[in-house]
């Protein structure tokens, strides 16, 4: 080799000896980490052959590439450096799995996005439902619960017509149930003004807070403000309940349907007749029981109705 050879061979030892910490030196000897040093040695001199520039005189990089193998053979000869080597092998392969774990389950986390939205996107398909039908959707079962609601108070006014079998019952007290439309008596609306209209003729002796008032909108039509009402005025004594008979003839009266919830005791047919008493003090206790019972039941009811609607 000519003087100028081994000067450029010195030059890159040490340009090689610098960048060396980067050099994956099983690499360049085409072997594995885990090679023994007889067979780092040997691969050294199949590739020494193969790459020396005697061998190579018209390649330009034959220099560089035989260079870069002295530099591979003589990092793995240092056992510090090669054991360094090593540990930046191992850690480099331990990233490389971390990141293909991370890859993993951010691939499974996006594949599982997109098939939930295409999931969402066919049930909003099947379904045919854009956000204007859903409001329509919901604008119709709040119509249907709005009409199940008056049905329902219907029901109840409808169970409250049927007469209880009940002959012990006639002696305690009675009910009557007002109809009228508003039409002709518009200020009757609630509570309080029919209270102050039966009052106004005189006629008292019925229970306040059992009044029970509910007015209804035409089957036809139930959108249009309501116009007929009904009203169930209890009657504390059946002397009360003559009295509110009696007047219930009068013009104030005059189209207002006046009928009796359960069959029209005989007392407010003959008032005469009312001192009569149950033979029996605890069945008279018992029976008076049983009628408050099934008040509070037809009053909840129907005020849970109207607090409905």
């Amino acid at each position: 080799m000519t003087p100028s050879y081994y000067l450029q061979y010195n030059i890159d030892i040490i340009r090689f000896g610098i960048i060396s910490y980067k050099l994956d030196a099983y690499t360049v000897l085409g072997i594995s980490s885990g090679a023994s040093d007889a067979d780092i040695r040997k691969a050294y001199r199949l590739q020494a052959r193969k790459v020396h520039p005697d061998h190579r005189p018209n390649d330009a990089s034959a220099g560089e590439e035989f260079h870069r193998l002295k530099v591979a053979y003589e990092l793995l000869q240092d056992p510090q450096r090669r054991q360094s080597l090593d540990a930046k092998i191992k850690a480099k392969a331990h990233a490389k799995e971390r990141h293909a774990a991370l890859d993993s389950k951010r691939k499974a986390l996006v594949d599982e996005l997109e098939e939930n939205e295409r999931a969402h996107k066919r049930q909003r398909a099947t379904a045919g439902q854009t956000p204007q039908n859903e409001d329509s959707v919901l604008n119709r079962i709040k119509e249907e619960s709005k009409r199940l609601r008056e049905g329902r108070t219907e029901t109840i006014l409808q169970e409250a017509e049927i007469p209880q079998p009940s002959k012990k019952s006639e002696t305690l007290s009675a009910t009557a149930r007002l109809k009228y439309p508003l039409s002709l008596f518009p200020t009757l609306h609630s509570r309080a003004s029919i209270t102050d209209f039966l009052e106004g003729l005189g006629i008292k002796g019925f229970d306040r807070e059992a009044l029970i008032v509910s007015a209804k909108s035409s089957k036809s039509n139930p959108s249009k403000p309501r116009k007929a009402v009904t009203a169930l005025v209890q009657f504390t004594s059946l002397e009360d309940a003559a009295i509110f008979r009696a007047k219930s003839h009068l013009s104030d009266f005059q189209g207002m349907d006046v009928s009796w919830v359960e069959v029209e005791p005989q007392t407010l047919q003959s008032p005469s007749t009312s001192s009569a008493a149950p033979s029996s003090d605890v069945e008279s206790e018992t029976l008076l029981r049983l009628r408050q019972i099934e008040r509070e039941r037809l009053e909840a009811a129907i005020r849970l109705a109207e607090t409905e609607s």
